[in-house]
């Protein structure tokens, strides 16, 4: 209500506070045009910063692994997201620094990002109807050297590739801290439907991919998620016309290096 004050217009975007919670980010696009600025407010005095706020963004925005980074996108003349940018927060006063990291010139593809559920990897997707490609950053490294060189650090660098984009190809991934993995739902090898499997996090291409042998692929399971804890995985998705959850505990196979599912367990529903 305080944002729409005075304002013909007021649209929210995303809301997001910082990993120390002292401050929130958020975004507000007061012109309908679907372009939004990113706000960035002090928990503690409840007042905005004003000499950081970031203009012309999606409305989207991904923090690092602490407050002094800040992930958001950019979008063309049609309103597509097309481009990653990151700032790099000064400390004591000193100015940031933005940088481009990525920019999706083919028009079919729309560009969005994530967190890992680890919080230790930020995934940044880009999608068309049938297709998608995958890069991803390495948080915990890019803080490393944030805390060494500040705004004045090079991030692009440190943008790495998961699977390049083929035709018809598309996954969906989350990073399982616990074995060292990514954890893929993918429709790769001409499935019909999406099926589990991983790879090494510092090997991540499709050439590197491998199912799981205790959770086959079952064309009969449409998967939907796949969501990383500390522990488990848990995946959604449909089984006989029914809503379904499978919990997986995984392990590593210490001479393989391959993850694989030690228990699983279909949640079951009293409504059925």
């Amino acid at each position: 209500n305080e944002g729409a004050k005075d304002q013909s217009y007021c649209d929210v975007g995303c809301v997001l506070p910082s990993p120390s919670q002292q401050l929130l980010a958020y975004a507000v696009d007061n012109t309908g045009y679907e372009t939004y600025k990113v706000y960035l407010k002090d928990l503690d005095t409840k007042e905005l910063i004003q000499d950081e706020v970031i203009e012309e963004t999606t409305g989207d925005v991904e923090w690092g692994l602490e407050d002094s980074v800040i992930f958001y996108s950019k979008q063309d003349k049609a309103h597509r997201p097309h481009q990653l940018w990151v700032r790099v927060r000064g400390a004591d006063g000193a100015a940031p620094s933005d940088q481009l990291l990525f920019q999706e010139d083919d028009e079919r593809f729309w560009l969005g990002t994530w967190k890992s559920r680890s919080g230790k990897i930020l995934f940044m997707g880009c999608r068309s109807k049938e297709t998608t490609e995958v890069h991803m950053i390495d948080l915990v490294q890019l803080q490393e050297k944030v805390a060494a060189s500040g705004p004045a650090v090079e991030v692009k660098g440190l943008l790495k590739m998961v699977s390049a984009r083929e035709q018809g190809v598309i996954y969906k991934v989350d990073h399982m801290e616990s074995c060292n993995a990514l954890v893929f739902l993918t429709n790769a090898w001409g499935k019909k439907e999406f099926t589990l499997c991983a790879s090494p996090v510092d090997a991540p291409d499709r050439a590197n991919w491998y199912e799981m042998d205790s959770f086959q692929y079952d064309p009969s399971k449409y998967l939907l998620g796949a969501y990383c804890f500390k522990d488990y995985l848990v995946l959604s998705g449909r089984e006989g016309g029914l809503t379904r959850l499978w919990v997986l505990h995984l392990s590593l196979d210490a001479a393989t290096k391959k993850v694989d599912v030690a228990k699983a367990k279909r949640i079951e529903f009293e409504e059925e």
